[in-house]
């Protein structure tokens, strides 16, 4: 995995030997997902002098890097050219050389901020959870300190692609707000969250938040969420988020089950998940498990189609075939 990160030559011989061989698997079935780097979670941070670490066999992470709150709020304050801070700049000749591998194809460039409450976390590690309660005036301080950065880190990216501010739409992915007691959102999550939303978007506002527990989920209402993807979440069921709160979900179907899984198996959690509310269902297809048992994924398509066609037919969810 950290060739994968780091070494661009790997990466484009896995799109130049991997998409004919995903082809082979899948033919027109499943379609491909154009150019990307690799997905690094941590841009953000890595631009505020946070090292990324690149395990050997595993996703990047990274240290925490304030010892205290003050700190975080002068790290976070520190004027900055985030354009060429960290390794931003080695990840942008990343996206060059890859669009010079494939003339005529755009490259993502996958060098993305946490959201609030995931970024304090990651600045503070496990001490963020005591934060508020020790300096409540102090916590606010990093909070706000937080938002300005992320705001700032969004208009370059903006920058880089040629856009402004606000968009048309905009996403949070905030992990760490679902470890946030329901009583305190009103004062931990939802103030941080409306306010760069408001920043980043005049449009439709989403979010992703893992581990959500169904005494949370009607707060996302009131941040006027247009969509919701809880990802893996233990406490939540697709009829529980349906019963919980209105706003259109997606639903995953995790990698790590499906090798114990059937084919009719596969089918059934779509045509459930889909009964039971769930507006899009997805699956990673780019996993080992999932490249050596193509039939699985074949069959998770052809149940969302005919969700799809059912629906699409003026069929109700509530007649979907369950098995």
């Amino acid at each position: 995995m950290r060739t994968f990160y780091t070494v661009p030559d790997a990466v484009i011989e896995v799109y130049r030997r991997g998409r004919p061989a995903a082809r082979e698997l899948f033919g027109g079935k499943i379609g491909l997902c154009g150019l990307m780097t690799p997905p690094i979670s941590y841009g953000h941070l890595n631009t505020l002098g946070a090292e990324l670490l690149f395990p050997e066999d595993g996703e990047v992470a990274v240290a925490p890097m304030a010892g205290n709150m003050d700190e975080a709020i002068r790290i976070l304050r520190q004027p900055r050219d985030m354009r060429n801070s960290g390794k931003l700049p080695f990840y942008l000749d990343f996206q060059r050389r890859l669009e010079d591998a494939f003339p005529g194809e755009k490259c993502a460039l996958i060098f993305k901020p946490e959201g609030p409450l995931t970024t304090a976390y990651l600045l503070r590690g496990m001490d963020f959870f005591t934060d508020f309660y020790d300096d409540p005036v102090t916590f606010k301080r990093m909070m706000d300190a937080i938002i300005d950065s992320l705001i700032e880190y969004h208009q370059m990216l903006a920058d880089l692609n040629g856009k402004k501010l606000p968009a048309g739409s905009a996403r949070i992915a905030d992990d760490v707000a679902a470890m946030i007691p329901a009583s305190l959102w009103p004062e931990l999550v939802i103030p941080y969250w409306s306010r760069l939303f408001s920043a980043l978007t005049d449009g439709k506002v989403s979010a992703h938040c893992e581990g959500l527990h169904p005494e949370q989920l009607p707060l996302l209402e009131e941040l006027g969420l247009e969509f919701y993807d809880p990802s893996i979440s233990p406490a939540l069921t697709p009829e529980l988020v349906s019963q919980h709160c209105r706003i259109p979900f997606a639903w995953l179907l995790p990698v790590f089950q499906v090798p114990q899984m059937s084919c009719d198996q596969v089918r059934q959690f779509v045509l459930r998940a889909a009964a039971a509310g769930a507006s899009y269902l997805f699956y990673n297809i780019s996993s080992l498990p999932t490249l050596q048992q193509p039939e699985k994924a074949l069959a998770f398509v052809e149940a969302a189609n005919q969700v799809k066609e059912h629906l699409a037919a003026g069929g109700t969810r509530q007649a979907l075939p369950q098995e």
